[in-house]
């Protein structure tokens, strides 16, 4: 798993670790390779020098080194030692960094200690934290046993969005819309097209999917494919699909089946979107219609 949904929007030691790479958000799925310049050694040195002097922001931005192999190769568990010294000095963004990071080393048995850590991060004051616990609780999108409490996860999610951290305004709206809570509908997307202008590439698919079904009004392609663009340039690979599902039928502009399937091998080869491998190997590309149920 990338641990990536929760990594939008991060600290600035994040910023800087991924300068001139795509943003890793919104799905767990595998996203375009995070690969900026790589850093000189002595300078990611220099950081864990000045972590050693309690320097919280150069113990997280050396953990973002070793998480992103920005020096060397990636080396998770010393990515997680770097970012837990982050944590205890106080930067709570680090709390859930390292959280992400056990995860993603697999190590389940600790995923109980890890949504507590994201809980005292709310507490803290983080919305990532509150981001965190909220999705783990309402999802699991990871199958790691973390017992679902919807009415809980949801609670943090608002929690999360009332701090205008837009990822979980956007989690958020699609509850509403699962749920055909109607009286939360312009809320709802009011909020996904803000979380959309800041890039968050999951909302600007769900906005694109809800202007295809009509959720919110008249159907509209056109406004659906550009939504679906930005998704797509942002690697999602969800929106590619869908994009090429328009494509293929002509919805929203022109037929072109060559772009159709140009669209469908980079979901699939580039953005490991299992559905668009599917219709590569069959040509049939109606399983990638968009629906705006079940997270689209």
């Amino acid at each position: 798993m990338t641990a990536a949904v929760i990594r939008y929007g991060g600290s600035f030691a994040l910023a800087l670790a991924c300068l001139g790479c795509a943003s890793r958000s919104s799905e767990r799925v595998a996203s375009p390779p995070c690969a900026p310049d790589r850093v000189p050694a002595r300078f990611v040195q220099a950081q864990e020098i000045r972590c050693s002097w309690g320097a919280k922001e150069h113990c997280a931005l050396a953990g973002n080194f070793y998480l992103h192999g920005l020096s060397a190769h990636r080396d998770l568990k010393r990515a997680r030692r770097f970012f837990q010294r982050a944590c205890e000095l106080g930067d709570q963004d680090a709390c859930v960094e390292g959280g992400l990071v056990t995860i993603e080393l697999g190590e389940r048995q600790l995923v109980g200690d890890v949504v507590a850590l994201w809980e005292r991060a709310c507490q803290d004051g983080a919305a990532r934290g509150c981001y965190a616990v909220g999705l783990s609780l309402t999802e699991d999108a990871d199958k790691l046993g973390v017992h679902k409490d919807e009415t809980r996860g949801r609670a943090f999610l608002s929690q999360a969005c009332r701090e205008r951290y837009m990822p979980a305004c956007a989690a958020e709206a699609t509850f509403v819309l699962r749920f055909n809570e109607t009286a939360g509908y312009e809320g709802a997307k009011r909020d996904l097209e803000a979380a959309c202008d800041l890039k968050d590439r999951e909302s600007c698919s769900v906005l694109g999917a809800t202007e295809f079904d009509g959720v919110f009004g008249a159907r509209d392609d056109g406004s659906a494919r550009r939504h679906f663009w930005v998704a797509c340039d942002l690697g999602w690979g969800r929106a590619c699909g869908a994009l090429a599902f328009f494509d293929a039928n002509g919805i929203g502009g022109p037929r072109n089946s060559k772009n159709a399937r140009w669209l469908v091998e980079q979901a699939c080869k580039r953005l490991s979107y299992e559905p668009a491998c599917t219709a590569l190997q069959t040509g049939e590309y109606t399983s990638l219609a968009p629906q705006w149920r079940g997270r689209p």
